[in-house]
C-alpha cells in the first residue's frame, strides 16, 4: 500500500511541470485510499460467492413458531401483542421442552437403571455433594458485575453450609448440658 502511494506520488511530480499544490497531493493520496476500497469490496464479494451454511433444527424451528405467533397476533392490538423478547423467550421455552420430551425416552432408561442400582451400598464415608458449576463470565461489564456477584453469593452459600454442617458435627460431639 505504501508502495503504491509512494508510486503516485512520484508519478504526480514526474508528471506536473510545476510543483504540485497540497490539494493535488491529497487527491492522489485518496485516489490511492479509494482504490483499495474498492478492491475489498470486489475481495467480499468474491467471497459471498460461497454456499451458505444450512440453517440448523432450532433455527427452523423458530422460523416455523414465530409465523405461527405472528398468525395468532394478528386480530390482537398493539397492545396485547408480544414484544419481541417475549416471543423469542416463548419460543425457546418450547424448544426447550420439544427437546426435554423427545429426550424422554433417554431419561426413562436412565430412571430404570439408577433405580436398580438404588439399592447397592453407599460409601459412608463419603459424604460427595453435587455443587452447581461456575460459569464462565459473558462479554460486558454489566454482566461481568452480575456474573462476578452470582459467583460470589454462590461461594457464601456453600461456606455458610459447610460452616452449618460442622457446628452440627460438633454439638452432636458435645451435647450442651442442661442444670437442673
Amino acid at each position: 500500500m505504501t508502495d503504491k502511494l509512494l508510486q503516485r506520488l512520484k508519478d504526480l511530480i514526474l508528471t506536473c511541470t510545476n510543483e504540485p499544490s497540497k490539494k493535488d497531493l491529497a487527491a492522489a493520496v485518496t485516489r490511492v485510499y479509494k482504490d483499495k476500497a474498492a478492491a475489498a469490496k470486489e475481495e467480499k464479494k468474491q467471497s459471498d460467492d460461497k454456499p451458505k451454511r444450512k440453517p440448523s433444527a432450532y433455527n427452523n424451528f423458530y422460523k416455523e413458531q414465530s409465523a405461527v405467533l405472528r398468525a395468532k397476533e394478528q386480530s390482537l392490538s398493539k397492545e396485547e401483542r408480544m414484544s419481541a423478547k417475549e416471543k423469542m423467550a416463548h419460543i425457546a421455552s418450547l424448544w426447550k421442552a420439544q427437546k426435554e420430551q423427545a429426550a424422554g425416552g433417554e431419561a426413562e432408561e436412565e430412571e430404570a437403571f439408577s433405580d436398580a442400582h438404588e439399592d447397592a451400598p453407599e460409601d459412608k464415608g463419603s459424604e460427595a455433594e453435587e455443587e452447581e458449576p461456575v460459569k464462565p463470565p459473558p462479554k460486558g461489564k454489566k454482566a461481568d458485575k452480575k456474573d462476578k456477584k452470582e459467583n460470589e453469593d454462590k461461594k457464601e452459600k456453600k461456606d455458610k453450609k459447610e460452616k452449618d454442617e460442622g457446628q452440627a458435627k460438633k454439638s452432636k460431639k458435645h451435647p450442651k448440658k442442661d442444670d437442673e
